[in-house]
C-alpha cells in the first residue's frame, strides 16, 4: 500500500500520534508519541497493528525495557513496552515474526521486574518526584489499576508467545513472584486473575518443569479468591493436572532449585479450598469440577502428605461427600442411570481410594470421631459398590465400553484397597469377587467380536473397543482387585470359594507368565512390580495352605515350565525375583501337575545362583549399620523361606543320588548355604559380643537390634537345615568340609564347626 492508502485505512487520532512518534527528535518526544498511542482507542484492524509496528519498531521499545532505574517516573518505561508489544502480539503474523522473536525475552524480564516491585515501593518513588511525574495517576486505585492493566497486557504477550510455540525463558522465581504480587495486592480486575490463569495452563503445557509452580499459582487463587475466579482456578488445574503425566511430575521439586522451597503447598491448597466449597449447596456442574479436580490432583499427591490439622479438618467431609455421589450413582434401578456421569463416579472413587490409604497410614494421627467418620464415608462407598455388582448379572448393560469399564475398574480399585486392610468382613468380598473375576476371565479367553445374540451382555461390551485393549484392561482390573484377594485367600473358607468358583489362581499365573509386557496402571498406585509381588504373594497363601489343591493344578505346573530358564539367567535380587522364585520353588515341592522330577536341577540351579549373589553383596558391606542396603537383611522373611523349602527339596534330591557331585546343582545348593551361614556370623558377632546371650529384650529392658535379630535368624535356620541335608545325605560332609573349613576357622563358627566335624 502506498503511504496514502495506509493512513486512510487507520484512525485519525492513531496517525496523528504515529506522525509524532516517528518526527520525534529526542527520547522525550518519542516517549510522548507512545503515549499518545497508547491513550487512542485500542486498534481493531490487523492494518492498525501493522501500521504501529512498523512505525515503532523494536529498537525503541528494547531500551524501554532496560530503563528501570530512573526513580522520577517507577517503572512506566518497561509499563509502556509492555502496552505496545501487547498490541503487537495480537497480530499472529507479527507473533511469528523474527524481530518479535528477538524482543520476547526483553518482555518477559520487563514484567517479571514489575511484579517484583510491589504497589507500595513503586508509590514511594512516585510520592517524592510527584511534581515532575508525567501521566501518573495521583491516587492509590489508580495507580493499582495501571500496574494490574501492565501486567495483564504483559501475561498477554507471553500467552501469545506460546501460542505460538516460542521457547521462553522464564526466570526461576516468576511464578512465586505472581503469588507474591496476589498476595499482597488487593485484585480488582477479573481480568488480570483470568490472565494469570490462562498463562500458568500454556506454561505447563508447553514445558512440564512449570508444573509446581503453575499449579502453586492456581491453587493460590482457587484458595483465596472468593469470585469468579475461583472455578475458573479450578477448571485450569484439573487442565493442567491432567494433562500432565505422574512420570512428568515424578520428582515435582525438580522443578525447583536446590535452596528454594516452594512458597505454598499447592495440594494443601487445593483440599483446603475443596473442603470449604463442598461445604455449601452446589449445583452439579459445581461439585463435578470440585471433585475432578481434587481427584486428578491425587494422582500427583495423596492425602497421607498433609499435615494432620488439614487432614482432620478436611479427609470426612471430602470422603463423606465423594460416597454420597458414588452412592447415588450406584444405586439407580437402571444401568444408564448409572452411567449418566461414569467419569464423576470414577474420580470419587479414586478420592475414596486415597482417603482409606491414608487412613491406615495416618489413622493413628488423627483424633478417634475424625477417623470413624473417614471410616464411615469410605464403608458406604464400598457398600455400593457391594449392592451394584451383586445386581450387575440382573441390570441390562446396554451401554458404551468407556463406561462400562471405568466403572468396572474403580469398583475393583476401591474394592481392592479397602479389604487389603480390613479383614473382618472379608467373606462379604467373595460375591462381588467371583463376579468381577468371571468377567475379567471372560475378557482374557473370549475373542474381541460382538455377539450375534440381540442382548447385549457387560462381557460382550468390555469385548468390543477399536481404541481399548479388552485384554490390557481385564489385567489392569485384576491387578487393582489383587490387595483384596491377597487377604481372602488368607481365610480359609474365602480361599476356598475362590479357588472353587473363579480362576483367580490363573489369572495370578498369567501376571507372571507375562510379567514382561506392558500392562497400563495409568494413574494407579499400582506398578508392574508391585502388581507382580501381590500375585506372587496370592500364590504363596495357596500353595502353602492347600497342598493337595496345589498338587492337582495344571496353572502351577505351567507357571513353573515358563519361569524356570528366566530365573536361572536372571541377574536381579529384587523382591519380585526373590518372590517368583519362592513361588516356583513351593510349586515344585508340591510336584504341582507332576513338574517335579522336570524342573528340580534347574531349580536347584536357580537357587544357589541366588543365594551366591546375595553372599557375594553381603562382602561388601562393612558396617552393619549400613545393612539396609544388604538384600539379606532387606528380604530376610522371603529368603528364610526359601532356604526352608530349597533344603526340603535338596534332601529329597540328595537322597535319591548317593554319589556326591560337587557340579551337582543342590549340592552347590549346601555349599551356598553353608557361606550363608558364615556371612551371617560374621554380621551377628559385633552384636552378639555385646551380650552373654541372646534374649527378646536387651538386660536394659529396650528392644534387640532388628539387623542382629535378622542375621540370628538366617544362621539359625541356615544351620538347621543345613544339618537335615547333611543327615539326607552324610556323604556330603567330606566335600563341604574342604570348601568351607579353612573359612570357617577364620569365622570363627563354632556350630558349623562341630556340624562339619560329625
Amino acid at each position: 500500500k502506498s503511504t496514502m492508502e495506509e493512513e486512510a485505512s487507520i484512525n485519525e487520532p492513531l496517525i496523528t500520534a504515529l506522525r509524532t512518534f516517528q518526527l520525534a527528535n529526542s527520547d522525550e518526544e518519542r516517549f510522548v508519541g507512545l503515549l499518545m498511542i497508547t491513550k487512542t482507542k485500542s486498534p481493531q484492524s490487523v492494518d492498525d497493528i501493522t501500521a504501529i509496528e512498523k512505525a515503532v519498531g523494536y529498537t525503541f521499545l528494547r531500551r524501554l525495557f532496560h530503563t528501570t532505574t530512573d526513580s522520577t517516573i517507577g517503572l512506566l518505561y518497561p509499563r509502556l513496552a509492555l502496552s505496545i508489544l501487547s498490541l503487537y502480539a495480537s497480530s499472529d503474523k507479527i507473533v511469528h515474526s523474527e524481530p518479535f522473536r528477538t524482543i520476547i525475552q526483553d518482555a518477559v524480564e520487563g514484567l517479571n521486574m514489575l511484579l517484583k516491585t510491589s504497589l507500595e515501593t513503586e508509590r514511594s518513588q512516585l510520592q517524592e518526584n510527584k511534581e515532575q511525574v508525567l501521566d501518573i495517576a495521583n491516587n492509590d486505585q489508580q495507580l493499582r489499576q495501571q500496574c494490574e492493566i501492565s501486567i495483564v497486557e504483559g501475561l498477554q504477550i507471553l500467552i501469545a508467545s506460546l501460542d505460538a510455540g516460542l521457547n521462553l525463558d522464564i526466570p526461576n522465581d516468576f511464578f512465586e513472584n505472581i503469588v507474591i504480587w496476589l498476595k499482597e495486592e488487593t485484585i480488582e480486575m477479573h481480568n488480570l486473575l483470568s490472565a494469570v490463569i490462562a498463562f500458568c495452563c500454556r506454561a505447563v503445557m508447553a514445558d512440564h518443569h512449570h508444573f509446581t509452580k503453575a499449579v502453586t499459582v492456581l491453587a493460590y487463587i482457587y484458595a483465596s479468591r472468593g469470585d469468579l475466579s475461583k472455578l475458573e482456578a479450578c477448571r485450569a488445574m484439573f487442565v493442567v493436572l491432567t494433562s500432565t503425566s505422574v512420570d512428568d511430575t515424578s520428582t515435582l521439586s525438580s522443578s525447583l532449585n536446590a535452596n528454594e522451597e516452594t512458597p505454598f503447598s499447592w495440594f494443601e491448597d487445593i483440599v483446603i479450598a475443596s473442603q470449604e466449597m463442598l461445604q455449601h449447596k452446589l449445583g452439579i456442574a459445581e461439585r463435578r469440577i470440585i471433585l475432578q479436580t481434587l481427584s486428578a490432583a491425587l494422582h500427583h499427591s495423596s492425602f497421607a502428605s498433609l499435615p494432620e490439622t488439614t487432614l482432620s479438618k478436611c479427609l470426612a467431609l471430602i470422603a463423606r461427600r465423594a460416597a454420597i455421589e458414588v452412592r447415588m450413582t450406584l444405586e439407580q434401578d437402571q444401568i444408564e442411570k448409572c452411567m449418566e456421569d461414569v467419569e464423576l463416579t470414577a474420580c470419587c472413587f479414586v478420592i475414596v481410594e486415597n482417603a482409606i490409604t491414608c487412613l491406615v497410614s495416618c489413622g493413628d494421627q488423627m483424633e478417634t470421631n475424625i477417623s470413624k467418620n473417614v471410616f464411615a464415608g469410605c464403608k458406604m462407598t464400598v457398600e455400593a459398590i457391594q449392592f451394584f455388582l451383586t445386581n450387575a448379572s440382573d441390570l441390562n448393560w446396554n451401554v458404551g465400553l468407556y463406561e462400562a469399564s471405568l466403572l468396572i475398574s474403580g469398583c475393583a480399585r476401591v474394592l481392592g484397597v479397602w479389604y487389603a486392610e480390613n479383614d473382618n468382613d472379608i467373606d462379604q468380598l467373595i460375591p462381588s469377587a467371583e463376579f468381577l473375576l468371571n468377567l475379567i476371565n471372560d475378557k482374557i479367553n473370549e475373542p474381541n467380536t460382538l455377539s450375534n445374540e440381540s442382548s447385549i451382555t457387560l462381557a460382550t461390551i468390555i469385548s468390543v473397543s477399536e481404541t481399548h485393549n479388552p485384554h490390557v484392561w481385564a489385567m489392569d482390573t485384576f491387578a487393582y482387585l489383587l490387595p483384596a484377594l491377597c487377604t481372602a485367600t488368607a481365610h480359609a473358607a474365602c480361599r476356598h470359594s475362590l479357588l472353587t468358583d473363579t480362576n483367580c489362581i490363573q489369572l495370578a499365573c498369567h501376571i507372571i507368565s507375562t510379567r514382561n509386557q506392558n500392562f497400563e496402571h495409568q494413574n494407579s498406585r499400582l506398578t508392574k512390580s508391585s502388581s507382580m509381588n501381590l500375585a506372587c504373594n496370592l500364590l504363596l497363601n495357596v500353595l502353602v495352605e492347600d497342598p493337595e489343591w496345589s498338587n492337582q493344578s495344571a496353572a502351577f505346573g505351567q507357571l513353573v515350565r515358563s519361569c524356570i530358564l528366566d530365573l536361572q539367567d536372571a541377574d536381579c535380587l529384587d523382591e519380585t525375583h526373590l518372590l517368583l522364585l519362592l513361588v516356583v520353588s513351593y510349586a515344585v515341592k508340591r510336584d504341582a501337575d507332576g513338574c517335579q522330577a522336570a524342573v528340580e536341577n534347574d531349580l536347584g540351579r536357580a537357587i544357589e545362583k541366588t543365594i551366591h549373589q546375595l553372599v557375594a553383596q553381603n562382602h561388601t558391606i562393612h558396617e552393619v549399620e549400613s545393612s539396609s542396603s544388604d538384600p539379606l537383611v532387606a528380604h530376610a522373611e522371603i529368603i528364610l523361606m526359601l532356604v526352608m523349602v530349597a533344603s526340603e527339596l535338596a534332601q529329597l534330591a540328595l537322597s535319591k543320588n548317593k554319589l556326591v557331585d560337587e557340579k551337582h546343582p543342590w549340592v552347590q545348593f549346601v555349599i551356598s548355604v553353608g557361606r550363608l551361614i558364615l556371612a551371617s556370623n560374621k554380621c551377628a558377632i559385633p552384636f552378639a559380643s555385646q551380650e552373654t546371650q541372646i534374649t527378646p529384650e536387651r538386660a536394659d529392658g529396650s528392644a534387640p537390634d532388628a539387623a542382629l535379630d535378622t542375621w540370628t535368624q538366617l544362621k539359625a535356620v541356615s544351620l538347621t537345615h543345613l544339618s537335615q541335608c547333611i543327615q539326607a545325605s552324610p556323604n556330603l560332609i567330606p566335600l563341604v568340609r574342604s570348601i568351607l573349613a579353612p573359612p570357617t576357622r577364620e569365622e570363627g563358627c563354632r556350630e558349623l564347626q562341630s556340624l562339619l566335624m560329625v
